[in-house]
């Protein structure tokens, strides 16, 4: 077992999580970032271990409100990626670590290596052994974000030689533009992002997650979307879900995501086919929905964002990624301007991509 929290030596900064390693576990994974109040991610595992009859757990190595069980408010932080991986590495029960904000690009270097997955989408959010016994960094949101498409559309193959649109920017914005040129197959890729004094104005909204819109065609009517709504806290069926719903495009919720990019960092980590076991994702889906819903009845819907019928004739796809974007828009009807993209050419390359200032009109 690890020693008790130790407090930061700066004022009143909270201390850290101590990286705990069980007794009488046989296997232990880390989640490592902070702040960890909404993440589903220590149940969505536990779920999977109790399918597979492991005797693994879990681990968030931070928490804000009261979560852990080592330390009473002001409540911890996660420890400094030195002495995090200087533990795992230490660890002979450790089997993997998810990695979450403020981590997921600050880890890279310090790992043995990186998947393809992790450079091109320029970001972690998964540590796992390789047979070397090397430390590899991968990043499965992608994975989730694909599946969370293929396995939800009416009809996936419609997504190529269409048009996408990201709202929003960021890591999760990142992950999806690769995502649509390695698997979806996007004619062309829009990113829709605020402006540095648009930043400044509203610095203190929260920034929270991103989602998608995916294009298909059903019989007897015009040209609709599928998109992914990312965030799923605190309501998992947000302003624009209501909107996108209301005009006809199929409504994916970020839950999925979240559930099949957890299911692939099992399989790395367990070395085994979870999806393939019968009931596993069943399970994860019905313990994952279960918590969403919970926590939903007393949270209120706080999404104010952009979804207009000019849309529905202009995009097939959207990667909405809200956050610190949408209220000054509601009122904006210009022709959307178009710029050169420079700041990713690693994940851009082979796609065309523009930035967008603002939605209106059509391309």
């Amino acid at each position: 077992m690890a020693a008790p929290p130790t407090t930061s030596a700066s004022s009143g900064s909270p201390p850290e999580e101590p990286i705990l390693i069980p007794d009488h576990l046989d296997g232990v994974a880390y989640l490592y970032g902070h702040p960890l109040l909404n993440s589903l991610s220590p149940p969505l595992h536990q779920t999977v271990y109790n399918a597979l009859g492991l005797n693994w757990t879990q681990i968030p190595l931070s928490s804000v409100c009261g979560t852990s069980a080592t330390y009473p408010p002001p409540y911890t932080r996660s420890p400094p990626i030195d002495k995090f991986l200087a533990s795992i590495r230490a660890n002979p029960k450790f089997v993997g670590s998810s990695v979450t904000m403020p981590w997921k690009v600050a880890i890279m270097p310090h790992l043995d290596d990186l998947t393809e997955d992790a450079r091109q989408a320029g970001a972690c959010n998964t540590i796992f052994r390789d047979p070397a016994g090397r430390y590899v960094g991968t990043n499965t949101d992608c994975i989730g974000i694909r599946e969370a498409l293929l396995q939800n559309s009416p009809n996936p193959a419609a997504f190529r030689g269409r048009p996408a649109l990201i709202v929003g920017g960021g890591g999760t914005a990142r992950t999806a533009i690769y995502v649509l040129r390695k698997w979806l197959g996007a004619s062309r890729i829009y990113i829709v992002n605020r402006d540095r004094a648009e930043n400044a104005r509203r610095r203190s909204a929260p920034a929270t997650s991103c989602g998608l819109f995916l294009g298909c065609e059903p019989a007897r009517r015009s040209p609709q979307g599928v998109i992914l709504e990312m965030c799923y806290h605190p309501v998992p069926w947000t302003e624009i879900a209501d909107m996108a719903s209301s005009a006809g495009w199929k409504v994916i919720l970020g839950s999925e995501a979240l559930i099949w990019q957890g299911l692939e960092q099992a399989r790395l980590w367990t070395g085994q086919d979870v999806v393939a076991v019968p009931g596993v994702v069943d399970r994860v889906k019905e313990v994952v929905n279960n918590a969403i819903a919970e926590r939903s009845q007393t949270k209120p819907k706080i999404f104010h964002v952009l979804f207009n019928s000019s849309m529905r004739k202009s995009w097939y796809l959207l990667i909405y990624a809200p956050g610190r974007v949408y209220s000054s828009w509601r009122t904006r009807r210009q022709t959307s301007r178009t710029v050169q993209p420079t700041t990713q050419p690693h994940i851009l390359n082979g796609s065309r991509v523009w930035i967008l200032g603002w939605v209106g009109g059509r391309h």
